[in-house]
C-alpha cells in the first residue's frame, strides 16, 4: 500500500469512528428509554417498539 492509500484510509476510519460512537449511543440511548418507558407505561413503550421498525425493516 502506498502513501497516498494510506493516508486515505486513515482519514475514512478517522472520519467514521465519531458516527460508529454516535450510532452506539444511540441504541444504548434508545434501549434505557425503552426500559424506562415500560416500566412507567407498557402501551406505549410497546407501540414505540413496533410502529418504527416495521417501515424501515422488511
Amino acid at each position: 500500500m502506498n502513501e497516498i492509500a494510506a493516508s486515505h484510509l486513515s482519514c475514512i476510519v478517522l472520519s467514521l469512528f465519531p458516527a460508529l460512537w454516535g450510532l452506539g449511543f444511540m441504541v444504548i440511548a434508545g434501549d434505557w428509554f425503552m426500559a424506562w418507558q415500560a416500566r412507567d407505561n407498557p402501551p406505549v413503550s410497546w407501540l414505540l417498539s413496533v410502529l418504527p421498525l416495521k417501515k424501515i425493516c422488511p
